[in-house]
């Protein structure tokens, strides 16, 4: 028991062959943190790793996976933590850093190791979540360099209805740290910012988009199917699921008990959503911990029979987005966590 997951490979490259046109001659960046948006981390490092400039990721741990495949493209660590400073010195990734305390913590590995540790400035442009938010905070952090190797500046466009303001406010720490350090590479552009023609400095990071959302110009890689266990009918009235959350009519009713559930990442938010068999929709109207419960009325379907959580049936189709709309969630939730289950 359990559900299906793949990833689309011809549509990964397709979707990055989009966002590098769109970025003109600007660096790649692409975003592999949550084992790759959950299309599994070491699959589409070694797909990407002629093909991009830099992988980023959100952990330590994630950067040494890639590192221990022998891929030596640049690694940029988002999420710094002071207790990993020996692993990043060891295994050659390039840090993020916004405190003082991060600085020292890694000159300390530096000297201990005996090794050159990239850094890259974060820049708070008001998500307050890393990065500086004044200069006197980034005077005080480039102070503490010393033998660290200042690589690049970065913030992040947390909502696209205020990227203009992010980006001014973002520019003026770039300008104060290319002043020092002339080579350092600038990036504050996602994919939103790509597929808008909206790109600004020296590199792109793209994430989602190399997944496959927003649909339109780029193609959803992901793809996630179950198997009909069962199939039942139901009396008049009957009900079905925990509190009887699905009852049928004085018709009564047929119902397919289908692999997948909470524990699997299909949460309970997707009752009244639908799962493709065929080309046709049913309708979850249960979700368990290992299993769902879809509406078939009398519709001929079979023990065996694959249904699609997301992806193409026939001449029908559902994706993250779809799924996240139901959930009153974002894709990014979907596929990471969907997808991070499945594989784990």
């Amino acid at each position: 028991m359990g559900l299906n997951i793949r990833t689309d490979e011809e549509k990964i490259l397709r979707n990055l062959e989009v966002l590098k046109k769109k970025a003109g001659d600007r660096l790649i960046c692409a975003v592999v943190k949550a084992n790759a948006y959950g299309h599994g981390l070491e699959r589409i490092v070694g797909l990407l790793r002629d093909k991009v400039n830099y992988f980023a990721v959100a952990t330590t741990g994630e950067g040494v996976r890639i590192r221990e495949l022998g891929i030596e493209n640049p690694i940029l660590l988002l999420a710094f933590r002071e207790k990993d400073s020996d692993l990043c010195a060891e295994y050659n990734l390039s840090v993020g850093v916004s405190t003082k305390g991060h600085c020292l913590s890694l000159l300390s590995s530096a000297e201990k190791c005996q090794k050159d540790i990239r850094i890259h400035i974060q820049v708070d442009s008001g998500m307050n979540r890393f990065g500086v938010k004044s200069v006197d905070e980034l005077n005080d952090l480039l102070s503490s360099v010393g033998r660290l190797k200042v690589e690049g500046v970065y913030s992040h466009v947390f909502s696209d209805n205020s990227a203009y303001y992010q980006i001014g406010s973002f520019a003026l720490f770039e300008s104060l740290v290319k002043a020092r350090y002339p080579n350092a590479i600038s990036h504050i552009s996602a994919t939103g910012s790509v597929l808008k023609n909206r790109s600004y400095g020296d590199m792109v990071r793209v994430g989602l988009g190399l997944y496959g959302y927003p649909k339109g110009e780029l193609c959803p890689a992901m793809r996630i199917t179950g198997t009909v266990l069962q199939i039942k009918r139901l009396e008049p009235y009957a009900t079905a699921g925990y509190d009887g959350v699905f009852s049928t009519s004085e018709k009564g009713g047929r119902v397919a008990i289908v692999d997948g559930g909470y524990a699997d990442g299909i949460t309970r938010s997707l009752i009244g959503g639908s799962v493709i068999h065929n080309g046709k929709f049913f309708k979850i109207v249960a979700v368990c911990m290992d299993t769902v419960i879809i509406d078939i009325g009398e519709e001929n379907l079979s023990c065996g029979d694959e249904v699609v959580y997301v992806g193409e049936c026939c001449d029908n189709c559902q994706y993250a987005d779809d799924l996240a709309k139901i959930s009153n969630t974002i894709p990014y939730e979907i596929v990471s966590s969907i997808g991070n289950l499945l594989r784990n």
